[in-house]
């Protein structure tokens, strides 16, 4: 049960980055769902597109 609330360190291929531009948007790939924590929320769905269509 502790463990579920522990953090986990991200390894460098759960997060995509891109180039040095500031994100408003993180890619999150974690085990069965995909999750996109967004600054502003309009740039979701172009973000959509780096995530694979199966986990969407």
């Amino acid at each position: 049960m502790v463990a579920a609330v522990e953090p986990v360190a991200a390894g460098v291929d759960d997060v995509a980055r891109t180039s040095a531009e500031p994100q408003t948007v993180q890619v999150l790939h974690h085990d069965v769902c995909t999750v996109l924590p967004a600054t502003d929320p309009t740039t979701v769905p172009t973000a959509l597109r780096r995530v694979p269509t199966r986990r969407r």
